[in-house]
Protein backbone atom coordinates (compact mmCIF):
# COMPACT_ATOMS: atom_id res chain seq x y z
CA UNK A 1 0.00 0.00 0.00
CA UNK A 2 2.74 2.58 0.80
CA UNK A 3 4.05 1.70 -2.46
CA UNK A 4 0.91 2.36 -4.53
CA UNK A 5 1.16 5.66 -2.65
CA UNK A 6 4.14 6.60 -4.11
CA UNK A 7 2.90 5.85 -7.00
CA UNK A 8 0.04 7.85 -7.15
CA UNK A 9 1.93 10.91 -5.53
CA UNK A 10 4.40 10.66 -8.76
CA UNK A 11 1.38 10.60 -10.59
CA UNK A 12 -0.91 13.32 -9.23
CA UNK A 13 1.85 15.87 -9.64
CA UNK A 14 2.65 15.08 -13.26
CA UNK A 15 -1.26 15.82 -13.68
CA UNK A 16 -1.41 19.11 -11.52
CA UNK A 17 1.89 19.90 -13.87
CA UNK A 18 -0.28 19.68 -16.84
CA UNK A 19 -3.60 21.50 -15.41
CA UNK A 20 -3.16 23.87 -18.17
CA UNK A 21 -3.60 21.42 -21.15
CA UNK A 22 -6.18 19.30 -19.21
CA UNK A 23 -7.95 22.00 -18.77
CA UNK A 24 -7.66 23.37 -21.99
CA UNK A 25 -8.47 19.96 -23.81
CA UNK A 26 -11.48 19.62 -21.65
CA UNK A 27 -12.48 23.36 -23.15
CA UNK A 28 -11.24 22.36 -26.45
CA UNK A 29 -13.86 19.65 -26.83
CA UNK A 30 -16.91 20.54 -24.68
CA UNK A 31 -17.43 23.59 -26.36
CA UNK A 32 -18.17 21.68 -29.19
CA UNK A 33 -22.10 20.53 -29.41
CA UNK A 34 -22.17 17.19 -29.54
CA UNK A 35 -26.00 15.67 -29.21
CA UNK A 36 -26.83 11.83 -29.81
CA UNK A 37 -26.57 10.97 -33.69
CA UNK A 38 -24.57 14.61 -33.99
CA UNK A 39 -21.26 13.70 -32.64
CA UNK A 40 -19.01 14.25 -35.84
CA UNK A 41 -17.52 17.91 -34.90
CA UNK A 42 -16.34 16.54 -31.43
CA UNK A 43 -15.28 13.21 -32.57
CA UNK A 44 -13.01 15.20 -35.25
CA UNK A 45 -11.73 17.25 -32.61
CA UNK A 46 -10.54 14.41 -30.28
CA UNK A 47 -9.04 13.25 -33.77
CA UNK A 48 -6.80 16.56 -34.29
CA UNK A 49 -5.52 15.43 -30.55
CA UNK A 50 -4.72 11.83 -31.24
CA UNK A 51 -2.24 13.14 -34.28
CA UNK A 52 -0.89 15.91 -32.38
CA UNK A 53 0.12 13.20 -29.72
CA UNK A 54 1.32 10.82 -32.26
CA UNK A 55 -1.25 8.18 -31.26
CA UNK A 56 -0.82 4.91 -33.56
CA UNK A 57 -3.51 3.65 -35.91
CA UNK A 58 -6.22 6.45 -35.41
CA UNK A 59 -9.47 5.71 -37.46
CA UNK A 60 -12.94 6.72 -37.78
CA UNK A 61 -15.31 3.24 -38.22
CA UNK A 62 -18.85 3.83 -39.78
CA UNK A 63 -20.41 4.22 -36.54
CA UNK A 64 -18.35 7.36 -36.25
CA UNK A 65 -16.27 5.94 -33.73
CA UNK A 66 -12.53 7.14 -33.66
CA UNK A 67 -9.65 5.00 -32.20
CA UNK A 68 -6.26 4.93 -31.51
CA UNK A 69 -3.63 2.90 -30.31
CA UNK A 70 -0.63 3.93 -27.52
CA UNK A 71 1.64 0.43 -28.03
CA UNK A 72 2.55 -1.25 -24.99
CA UNK A 73 6.12 -2.57 -24.30
CA UNK A 74 5.24 -5.92 -24.73
CA UNK A 75 1.99 -5.59 -26.63
CA UNK A 76 -0.06 -8.81 -25.92
CA UNK A 77 -2.99 -7.45 -24.23
CA UNK A 78 -5.65 -4.36 -25.49
CA UNK A 79 -6.82 -2.24 -22.59
CA UNK A 80 -9.84 -0.30 -24.07
CA UNK A 81 -10.36 2.94 -22.63
CA UNK A 82 -13.55 4.44 -23.24
CA UNK A 83 -15.87 7.64 -23.47
CA UNK A 84 -19.17 8.15 -24.94
CA UNK A 85 -18.63 11.73 -26.95
CA UNK A 86 -22.88 12.39 -27.29
CA UNK A 87 -24.17 14.66 -24.57
CA UNK A 88 -28.07 15.64 -24.06
CA UNK A 89 -27.75 19.00 -25.26
CA UNK A 90 -28.73 19.84 -28.70
CA UNK A 91 -26.52 22.21 -30.88
CA UNK A 92 -28.79 25.28 -30.65
CA UNK A 93 -27.93 25.72 -26.93
CA UNK A 94 -25.13 27.81 -26.40
CA UNK A 95 -22.51 25.66 -25.30
CA UNK A 96 -19.53 28.63 -23.96
CA UNK A 97 -18.03 27.16 -21.25
CA UNK A 98 -16.84 29.28 -18.25
CA UNK A 99 -14.54 28.96 -15.39
CA UNK A 100 -14.96 30.57 -12.10
CA UNK A 101 -15.26 29.42 -8.48
CA UNK A 102 -12.45 26.48 -9.38
CA UNK A 103 -15.20 24.57 -11.60
CA UNK A 104 -16.00 24.78 -15.05
CA UNK A 105 -20.04 25.88 -16.14
CA UNK A 106 -21.77 24.51 -19.08
CA UNK A 107 -23.79 22.48 -20.82
CA UNK A 108 -22.68 18.60 -21.04
CA UNK A 109 -19.38 19.07 -19.89
CA UNK A 110 -20.36 16.47 -16.98
CA UNK A 111 -21.91 13.85 -19.06
CA UNK A 112 -19.98 13.56 -21.44
CA UNK A 113 -17.75 16.35 -22.82
CA UNK A 114 -15.01 16.51 -19.75
CA UNK A 115 -14.81 12.05 -20.40
CA UNK A 116 -13.89 12.48 -24.13
CA UNK A 117 -11.29 15.04 -23.26
CA UNK A 118 -9.78 12.45 -20.96
CA UNK A 119 -8.95 10.75 -24.10
CA UNK A 120 -7.06 13.77 -25.09
CA UNK A 121 -4.72 14.18 -21.94
CA UNK A 122 -4.21 10.31 -21.39
CA UNK A 123 -1.33 10.61 -23.89
CA UNK A 124 0.59 13.50 -22.69
CA UNK A 125 0.10 12.64 -18.82
CA UNK A 126 2.32 9.23 -20.06
CA UNK A 127 4.40 10.70 -21.95
CA UNK A 128 5.55 13.15 -19.10
CA UNK A 129 5.47 9.87 -16.52
CA UNK A 130 8.03 8.51 -18.96
CA UNK A 131 6.23 4.97 -17.74
CA UNK A 132 4.98 2.99 -20.61
CA UNK A 133 2.28 0.35 -20.35
CA UNK A 134 2.95 -3.35 -20.88
CA UNK A 135 -0.25 -3.33 -22.78
CA UNK A 136 -1.61 -1.96 -25.37
CA UNK A 137 -3.95 1.05 -24.77
CA UNK A 138 -7.02 1.58 -27.05
CA UNK A 139 -8.47 4.93 -27.14
CA UNK A 140 -12.17 4.94 -27.97
CA UNK A 141 -14.47 7.55 -28.45
CA UNK A 142 -17.84 6.73 -28.95
CA UNK A 143 -20.79 7.93 -30.62
CA UNK A 144 -24.44 6.89 -29.87
CA UNK A 145 -24.91 6.18 -26.09
CA UNK A 146 -27.49 8.04 -25.06
CA UNK A 147 -31.36 7.77 -25.42
CA UNK A 148 -31.92 6.04 -28.31
CA UNK A 149 -28.16 5.62 -28.95
CA UNK A 150 -28.88 2.69 -27.31
CA UNK A 151 -24.98 2.27 -26.89
CA UNK A 152 -24.70 2.08 -30.85
CA UNK A 153 -21.34 3.31 -30.88
CA UNK A 154 -19.83 0.95 -28.16
CA UNK A 155 -22.01 -2.13 -29.98
CA UNK A 156 -20.39 -1.17 -33.27
CA UNK A 157 -16.84 -1.01 -32.30
CA UNK A 158 -16.86 -4.37 -30.25
CA UNK A 159 -18.69 -6.17 -32.76
CA UNK A 160 -16.30 -4.93 -35.72
CA UNK A 161 -12.97 -4.03 -34.15
CA UNK A 162 -9.97 -6.33 -35.26
CA UNK A 163 -8.14 -5.86 -32.33
CA UNK A 164 -8.88 -8.15 -29.08
CA UNK A 165 -10.40 -6.44 -26.05
CA UNK A 166 -9.07 -7.92 -22.70
CA UNK A 167 -10.57 -5.22 -20.26
CA UNK A 168 -12.43 -1.71 -20.45
CA UNK A 169 -12.65 1.12 -18.39
CA UNK A 170 -15.37 3.66 -19.44
CA UNK A 171 -14.75 7.04 -18.24
CA UNK A 172 -17.71 9.10 -16.96
CA UNK A 173 -17.63 12.72 -16.01
CA UNK A 174 -18.83 12.28 -13.04
CA UNK A 175 -19.15 11.43 -10.25
CA UNK A 176 -15.96 11.07 -8.44
CA UNK A 177 -15.74 7.89 -6.11
CA UNK A 178 -18.10 5.73 -9.08
CA UNK A 179 -17.27 1.97 -9.83
CA UNK A 180 -19.49 0.07 -11.62
CA UNK A 181 -18.84 -3.32 -12.32
CA UNK A 182 -22.15 -4.65 -13.42
CA UNK A 183 -25.52 -3.39 -15.42
CA UNK A 184 -29.21 -4.28 -14.98
CA UNK A 185 -31.38 -5.28 -17.56
CA UNK A 186 -32.88 -2.36 -18.90
CA UNK A 187 -35.89 -1.66 -21.17
CA UNK A 188 -36.34 1.96 -22.46
CA UNK A 189 -39.27 3.10 -23.91
CA UNK A 190 -41.68 6.35 -24.90
CA UNK A 191 -45.40 6.14 -24.75
CA UNK A 192 -47.50 8.87 -27.12
CA UNK A 193 -51.06 9.31 -27.02
CA UNK A 194 -53.07 11.17 -29.77
CA UNK A 195 -56.44 12.20 -29.32
CA UNK A 196 -58.40 13.27 -32.26
CA UNK A 197 -59.16 17.21 -32.56
CA UNK A 198 -62.78 16.83 -32.93
CA UNK A 199 -63.46 15.59 -29.61
CA UNK A 200 -65.86 13.00 -29.14
CA UNK A 201 -67.08 14.30 -25.34
CA UNK A 202 -70.42 11.74 -25.29
CA UNK A 203 -67.69 8.61 -25.61
CA UNK A 204 -66.52 7.02 -22.56
CA UNK A 205 -63.07 8.24 -22.24
CA UNK A 206 -60.44 11.33 -20.99
CA UNK A 207 -60.62 14.39 -22.09
CA UNK A 208 -57.02 15.00 -23.09
CA UNK A 209 -54.30 13.16 -24.11
CA UNK A 210 -52.49 13.70 -20.76
CA UNK A 211 -55.25 12.02 -19.39
CA UNK A 212 -54.74 9.13 -21.46
CA UNK A 213 -51.11 8.93 -20.53
CA UNK A 214 -51.94 9.15 -16.68
CA UNK A 215 -54.21 6.24 -17.04
CA UNK A 216 -51.69 4.14 -18.43
CA UNK A 217 -49.22 5.74 -15.85
CA UNK A 218 -51.63 4.57 -12.48
CA UNK A 219 -52.03 1.42 -13.81
CA UNK A 220 -48.30 0.55 -14.75
CA UNK A 221 -47.57 2.05 -10.89
CA UNK A 222 -49.78 -0.83 -9.47
CA UNK A 223 -48.11 -3.65 -11.28
CA UNK A 224 -46.87 -6.39 -8.49
CA UNK A 225 -42.72 -5.65 -9.04
CA UNK A 226 -40.76 -7.70 -6.51
CA UNK A 227 -38.38 -5.87 -3.98
CA UNK A 228 -35.77 -8.83 -4.88
CA UNK A 229 -34.41 -8.81 -6.97
CA UNK A 230 -34.94 -4.61 -7.31
CA UNK A 231 -37.27 -3.90 -9.97
CA UNK A 232 -38.29 -0.55 -10.31
CA UNK A 233 -40.32 1.52 -12.98
CA UNK A 234 -38.61 4.82 -13.42
CA UNK A 235 -41.34 7.79 -14.86
CA UNK A 236 -38.85 9.87 -16.79
CA UNK A 237 -40.70 12.57 -18.76
CA UNK A 238 -44.08 14.05 -19.56
CA UNK A 239 -44.56 16.30 -22.72
CA UNK A 240 -48.19 17.55 -23.53
CA UNK A 241 -50.15 20.34 -24.60
CA UNK A 242 -49.45 23.80 -25.60
CA UNK A 243 -51.50 25.98 -23.32
CA UNK A 244 -53.89 26.37 -20.55
CA UNK A 245 -57.57 26.67 -21.79
CA UNK A 246 -57.27 24.03 -24.89
CA UNK A 247 -57.09 20.55 -24.00
CA UNK A 248 -53.71 18.37 -24.88
CA UNK A 249 -54.30 16.28 -28.31
CA UNK A 250 -50.92 14.56 -27.44
CA UNK A 251 -48.78 14.01 -24.72
CA UNK A 252 -45.39 11.33 -24.49
CA UNK A 253 -44.02 9.51 -21.49
CA UNK A 254 -40.50 8.79 -21.00
CA UNK A 255 -40.13 5.65 -19.21
CA UNK A 256 -37.74 3.02 -18.24
CA UNK A 257 -37.94 -0.69 -16.69
CA UNK A 258 -34.75 -1.98 -14.59
CA UNK A 259 -34.59 -5.06 -12.54
CA UNK A 260 -31.62 -7.49 -11.79
CA UNK A 261 -33.33 -9.99 -13.75
CA UNK A 262 -33.94 -10.42 -17.62
CA UNK A 263 -37.00 -12.18 -17.11
CA UNK A 264 -38.66 -10.06 -14.92
CA UNK A 265 -37.79 -7.20 -17.33
CA UNK A 266 -39.69 -8.87 -19.78
CA UNK A 267 -42.55 -9.98 -17.98
CA UNK A 268 -42.79 -6.00 -16.91
CA UNK A 269 -42.75 -4.78 -20.18
CA UNK A 270 -44.76 -7.08 -21.45
CA UNK A 271 -47.70 -6.34 -18.77
CA UNK A 272 -46.82 -2.55 -19.80
CA UNK A 273 -47.98 -3.64 -23.31
CA UNK A 274 -50.88 -5.16 -22.19
CA UNK A 275 -51.77 -1.96 -19.90
CA UNK A 276 -51.79 0.29 -23.04
CA UNK A 277 -53.88 -1.58 -25.17
CA UNK A 278 -56.33 -2.08 -22.70
CA UNK A 279 -56.26 2.12 -22.19
CA UNK A 280 -56.42 2.35 -25.92
CA UNK A 281 -59.82 0.26 -25.95
CA UNK A 282 -61.27 1.70 -22.80
CA UNK A 283 -60.43 5.33 -23.82
CA UNK A 284 -60.64 5.16 -27.49
CA UNK A 285 -57.42 7.24 -27.60
CA UNK A 286 -54.27 6.55 -30.17
CA UNK A 287 -51.45 4.92 -27.78
CA UNK A 288 -48.31 4.59 -29.71
CA UNK A 289 -45.23 2.27 -27.59
CA UNK A 290 -41.66 2.49 -28.69
CA UNK A 291 -39.11 0.28 -27.13
CA UNK A 292 -36.05 1.60 -28.84
CA UNK A 293 -33.44 0.77 -25.89
CA UNK A 294 -32.32 -2.28 -24.15
CA UNK A 295 -29.85 -4.02 -21.29
CA UNK A 296 -29.09 -7.26 -20.38
CA UNK A 297 -27.64 -7.73 -16.53
CA UNK A 298 -24.22 -9.11 -15.89
CA UNK A 299 -21.27 -8.31 -14.76
CA UNK A 300 -17.85 -8.99 -12.81
CA UNK A 301 -17.43 -10.14 -9.45
CA UNK A 302 -16.63 -8.16 -6.57
CA UNK A 303 -12.96 -9.60 -6.20
CA UNK A 304 -12.29 -9.52 -9.62
CA UNK A 305 -8.60 -7.61 -10.36
CA UNK A 306 -9.98 -4.43 -12.14
CA UNK A 307 -12.62 -4.11 -9.02
CA UNK A 308 -10.47 -4.93 -6.44
CA UNK A 309 -7.39 -2.39 -7.66
CA UNK A 310 -9.71 0.22 -8.66
CA UNK A 311 -10.67 0.34 -4.82
CA UNK A 312 -7.04 0.17 -3.59
CA UNK A 313 -6.57 2.97 -5.73
CA UNK A 314 -9.88 4.87 -4.72
CA UNK A 315 -8.52 4.01 -0.97
CA UNK A 316 -5.35 5.44 -1.27
CA UNK A 317 -6.42 8.73 -2.83
CA UNK A 318 -9.25 9.17 -0.03
CA UNK A 319 -11.94 8.44 -2.10
CA UNK A 320 -14.79 7.27 -0.98
CA UNK A 321 -16.33 4.58 -3.20
CA UNK A 322 -19.87 3.82 -4.67
CA UNK A 323 -20.56 1.10 -6.16
CA UNK A 324 -23.72 -0.76 -8.02
CA UNK A 325 -24.92 -0.64 -11.69
CA UNK A 326 -24.36 1.17 -14.34
CA UNK A 327 -26.24 1.82 -17.91
CA UNK A 328 -23.28 3.22 -19.69
CA UNK A 329 -20.82 1.58 -22.36
CA UNK A 330 -20.15 -1.33 -19.58
CA UNK A 331 -23.23 -2.97 -20.66
CA UNK A 332 -21.96 -3.87 -23.78
CA UNK A 333 -18.92 -5.29 -22.68
CA UNK A 334 -20.73 -7.37 -20.13
CA UNK A 335 -22.83 -8.40 -23.41
CA UNK A 336 -20.14 -9.73 -24.84
CA UNK A 337 -18.12 -11.46 -21.47
CA UNK A 338 -15.04 -8.72 -21.62
CA UNK A 339 -14.32 -7.42 -17.90
CA UNK A 340 -14.56 -3.86 -17.86
CA UNK A 341 -15.44 -1.06 -14.80
CA UNK A 342 -17.10 2.22 -15.21
CA UNK A 343 -15.07 4.91 -13.36
CA UNK A 344 -16.40 8.96 -12.29
CA UNK A 345 -13.54 11.73 -13.66
CA UNK A 346 -14.61 14.63 -10.58
CA UNK A 347 -17.73 15.81 -8.56
CA UNK A 348 -20.40 17.70 -10.70
CA UNK A 349 -23.36 19.94 -9.50
CA UNK A 350 -26.46 20.52 -12.14
CA UNK A 351 -25.29 18.13 -13.82
CA UNK A 352 -28.43 17.68 -16.60
CA UNK A 353 -28.73 21.33 -16.77
CA UNK A 354 -27.64 24.07 -19.36
CA UNK A 355 -25.62 25.83 -16.26
CA UNK A 356 -24.29 22.10 -14.89
CA UNK A 357 -20.74 22.46 -13.69
CA UNK A 358 -18.00 19.95 -12.24
CA UNK A 359 -14.84 20.70 -9.81
CA UNK A 360 -12.07 21.61 -11.39
CA UNK A 361 -9.88 20.45 -8.23
CA UNK A 362 -11.50 17.10 -8.77
CA UNK A 363 -10.30 16.42 -11.95
CA UNK A 364 -6.82 16.48 -10.82
CA UNK A 365 -7.93 13.70 -8.87
CA UNK A 366 -10.03 11.88 -11.00
CA UNK A 367 -7.22 11.64 -13.67
CA UNK A 368 -4.71 10.52 -10.98
CA UNK A 369 -7.01 7.39 -10.02
CA UNK A 370 -7.76 6.20 -13.60
CA UNK A 371 -3.77 6.28 -13.72
CA UNK A 372 -3.33 4.29 -10.69
CA UNK A 373 -6.21 1.82 -12.29
CA UNK A 374 -4.13 1.31 -15.61
CA UNK A 375 -0.76 0.66 -13.87
CA UNK A 376 -2.11 -1.49 -11.01
CA UNK A 377 -3.78 -3.72 -13.88
CA UNK A 378 -1.09 -3.52 -16.37
CA UNK A 379 1.83 -4.55 -13.66
CA UNK A 380 1.71 -8.20 -14.47
CA UNK A 381 2.53 -7.75 -18.00
CA UNK A 382 2.44 -11.04 -19.90
CA UNK A 383 1.66 -13.10 -17.19
CA UNK A 384 -2.11 -13.63 -15.26
CA UNK A 385 -4.98 -12.02 -16.52
CA UNK A 386 -7.10 -8.89 -16.57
Amino acid sequence: MSELKKDLDVIREVVESLKDIILSNAISIGEIPSPTFGETAAIKRLEDFFMQEDVKDVSCDEAGNIQGTIPGKVGARNIALVAHADTAFEEGVDHTLSLRDQRIFGPGIADNSLGLSVLASVPTILQKLNRPLNANLVLVGVTRSLGRGDLGGIRFFLENNKVPIDAGICIEGVELGRLNYSALSMMRGELTCTVPEEYDWDRLGASSAIIGLNEVINRAMELPLPRRPATTIVMGAIKGGNSYHKRATEAALKFELRSASNEIVSEASERVRQIVKEVEIVTRDHFELDIFASRNAGGIPIGHPLVRSAREVMDVLGISVHDGPSMSELAAFIDRGIPAITIGVTHGENTSRIDGSVSIEGIYTGLTQLMGILFANDAGGDDGEY
